[in-house]
């Protein structure tokens, strides 16, 4: 599936969901699953983040995220 390679099960999902019911079951879940699996990911990451941001300020170190949720946050 296109989505798997491009890793936006989530965006396809969020805009999809409402005709589920018109789709072929195995791509529902499919395009649902990734979508899930993406979102925990990306909460796993959001609390290394958190916790590599409170190491940094407890040593006093200047930091910024670059990559990953931050910028996919701004886009």
């Amino acid at each position: 599936m296109l989505a798997e390679r491009h890793r936006i099960h989530g965006l396809l999902w969020r805009r999809l969901a409402p005709q589920a019911a018109d789709m072929p079951p195995s791509v529902a879940a499919a395009l649902k699953n990734g979508a899930q699996a993406i979102t925990a990911a990306n909460l796993s990451s959001a609390v290394e983040c958190r916790n590599l941001a409170a190491a940094f300020q407890a040593a006093g170190l200047r930091y910024v995220f670059l990559k990953g949720l931050t910028l996919s946050l701004l886009a």
